[in-house]
């Protein structure tokens, strides 16, 4: 296969051989920044065979895919651009984590273990993770991008992304390892961009922002020990999330909207919003959840690329309103204002304040709650467990000595069962908090399905050390599938 197998510790790794070979062609080319048609193929050749066992690194290989349509002939030198050269800086980084070992656990398909879902507008983005931590932050009215409906597709790209830095972190410190992240989102761009940038050109304003959280992104799951998934949430289901990145009357005058926000009309402090939202709306939150500023860490990414979109954004309505000066004509009549880039002091909320007695109207409440009448945990993992339902029984399931008919048991076209969306009416009763206890609590979502050919597949190798609590919190999910 070209890969180190190690069945003791569960890793994949690139052989030393491949690994020095792939990485001094790298720095060769990166020192030199001139190659040819036949040196670039066969230099994104190896790199895709590393993309295999890290997907997030795929979307980094289409500068360069690109740039090989542009080239007449195998023989012509030519130079790599500055945006090609700092993908394949990222590629030394994901060629020492592929050397480095990836763990199977990462590799496989399987339910994921925690949820981090956000939403953003042009005035704000916030999100929450399942185990009750939650951020908000706001877009400052001299930001470029305030109010601009151009911005949200990006925002909702910073907003999962910051939400996922944050589930890795929580995991991190509970140590837990292994853990599978589902990202939710109500953005289909968003989304996208989390794996494939590709359709970003790079003479539109999203380009230089876009690539920047998504590099960002890559680092920080090759760096972790955890695995992440996507989904699309409707933003009919993301009700908190929602609430979380505007407040008051940002809305009212902007065709994004068009409402106020019920729990915000005496724009509290982060506090204060936690209590509300446990007083008003507490079967739409994990119990736990709590409002609190972002760490050091995160607080500085997005500051960064906040000034990136902001800078980008401001270059191009530049270039949109920019007039020729006609022979005799004085110019402007006064300067360019200066620009105000959004630090992120301008972007925080206060975390305590007094209290206010403010009482949302009943109508108000029974109309949030009417916009999500079924369980939560239901609606966001329903369809990811259907999407896996249909996925063809090859794709991961291998003979192993069972042969029916002269031919093994498994089929390219039979899907891995069908008796999934029938057990997706069921409520969900499995915690997502873990606490020590014995192993043979776990029991993967296929076991209820009777699906033994799967499990069989995913069952562990050794004890594990969590398990799975009853609770009735919305934000939980239902007999998690554990690393092997």
């Amino acid at each position: 296969m070209g890969w180190e197998l190690d069945t003791r510790a569960l890793t994949l790794r690139l052989p030393f051989d491949k690994y020095t070979a792939w990485l001094e062609d790298i720095h060769t080319l990166l020192l030199t920044t001139t190659t040819t048609l036949k040196h670039l193929e066969s230099i994104i050749g190896r790199l895709n065979h590393v993309a295999y066992v890290i997907p997030l690194s795929r979307h980094f290989l289409s500068r360069l895919r690109h740039r090989l349509h542009s080239i007449g002939s195998q023989r012509q030198l030519f130079r790599l651009s500055l945006e090609e050269l700092e993908d394949l800086k990222l590629w030394l980084h994901f060629l020492q984590r592929a050397r480095d070992g990836m763990s199977l656990n990462n590799l496989t398909l399987r339910k994921p273990t925690q949820i981090a879902i956000s939403d953003s507008c042009p005035y704000g983005l916030g999100g929450f993770i399942s185990f009750g931590r939650a951020w908000r932050l706001r877009i400052p009215t001299t930001s470029r991008l305030y109010g601009d409906d151009t911005a949200n597709n990006f925002l909702e790209l910073l907003a999962m992304v910051v939400t996922i830095w944050l589930a890795i972190q929580e995991c991190d410190k509970r140590g837990l390892i292994h853990e599978h992240i589902l990202g939710l989102g109500d953005n289909t761009s968003a989304i996208g961009w989390l794996y494939k940038t590709s359709g970003v050109k790079s003479d539109t304003i999203y380009d230089r922002p876009v690539r920047f959280v998504s590099r960002h992104l890559a680092k920080i799951i090759t760096n972790s020990a955890h695995s992440l998934t996507s989904q699309h949430c409707p933003g009919k289901k993301n009700t908190i999330s929602d609430l979380l990145s505007f407040q008051a009357n940002d809305r009212n005058n902007s065709e994004y909207g068009g409402s106020s926000h019920p729990l915000t009309p005496d724009f509290p402090s982060n506090s204060v919003l936690t209590q509300r939202f446990h007083t008003f709306l507490p079967q739409l939150i994990p119990e736990n959840f709590e409002i609190s500023q972002l760490p050091a860490d995160i607080a500085s990414f997005v500051t960064d690329a906040m000034q990136i979109a902001e800078s980008s954004w401001m270059r191009y309505k530049n270039r949109q309103t920019k007039t020729s000066t006609e022979s005799g004509d004085g110019g402007s009549t006064s300067a360019k204002q200066k620009s105000e880039f959004s630090t992120h002091a301008s972007m925080t909320f206060p975390q305590t304040k007094p209290s206010s007695y403010f009482v949302p109207s009943s109508h108000a409440i029974a109309e949030l709650n009417s916009n999500q009448t079924e369980h939560f945990v239901d609606g966001v993992t329903a369809p990811w467990l259907q999407r896996l339902s249909v996925v063809p029984q090859a794709l991961w399931l291998r003979r192993s000595g069972t042969v029916s008919g002269g031919r093994p048991f498994t089929s390219r076209t039979q899907k891995t069962t069908s008796h999934h969306c029938a057990d997706f009416s069921k409520p969900l009763t499995s915690s997502l908090h873990h606490q020590s206890a014995n192993a043979q609590s776990h029991q993967s979502y296929y076991d209820n399905s009777n699906t033994s050919a799967v499990t069989s597949t995913t069952r562990q190798t050794k004890p594990s050390t969590s398990s799975l609590e009853p609770s009735s919190s919305p934000c939980e999910l239902a007999n998690t599938s554990k690393p092997r």
